[in-house]
């Protein structure tokens, strides 16, 4: 699985449509909106929470190896 941060944003996107294609995408976003976006390009999980919440951040890089 690969870890995105940012994954709501443009350069974010793309990469979560790429990657998706090759590898289990989890997907770090700030606000709740991008979710159903990202699942809909592969993302396999999304994470919502803010880079300064460690615990969000350890959430989302479980069973990560990028």
């Amino acid at each position: 699985m690969i870890f995105i941060t940012g994954a709501g944003g443009k350069t974010g996107r793309s990469l979560v449509r790429s990657l998706s294609k090759v590898e289990n995408i989890c997907a770090f976003v700030h606000h709740e909106e991008h979710l159903s976006v990202l699942k809909g390009l592969g993302a396999e999980k999304v994470i919502v929470g803010d880079m300064g919440d460690a615990t969000a951040i350890r959430s989302g890089m479980r069973n990560v190896r990028a």
